[in-house]
């Protein structure tokens, strides 16, 4: 009975959380301190190892702690690889933006000064390699 409601409760807490997570995404309102969604995350994760330590008693349980294991270490693992460290300047919506002068995908040479006046989009992409 313990380890069914442990599996119960880790699916419920990694659903929960990550369903929060992701209309916070949807609305660009993503905390900086992301302590709440952490400690959640663990405490699901730690129940739904407790639950396969205690012995589930239905094919379901199982399937529900799995779920809870590997939602919240997905989303811890992705805490811990994915910090950024953050530049000198800053950008802010309808602000001036500091100059750019990078390659564009034709390796010509990009300057964001021959813009000036002229109201822009910029869009950055964050790559992986």
């Amino acid at each position: 009975m313990i380890a069914s409601s442990l599996a119960t409760l880790s699916c419920v807490l990694t659903i929960g959380a990550l369903g929060i997570w992701f209309r916070l995404i949807q609305q660009v309102k993503i905390p900086k301190n992301r302590f709440m969604f952490v400690i959640t995350l663990v405490t699901s994760f730690v129940m739904g190892v407790s639950s396969f330590a205690l012995g589930s008693e239905h094919i379901l349980f199982s399937i529900a702690a799995t779920a809870g294991i590997f939602g919240s270490s997905l989303f811890l693992l992705t805490v811990a690889i994915g910090t950024q460290k953050g530049g000198t300047g800053k950008f802010i919506v309808g602000q001036p933006t500091p100059n750019i002068i990078a390659p564009d995908e034709n390796n010509t040479v990009f300057d964001l000064s021959t813009f000036k006046g002229q109201p822009i989009l910029l869009k950055f992409f964050r790559g992986h390699w």
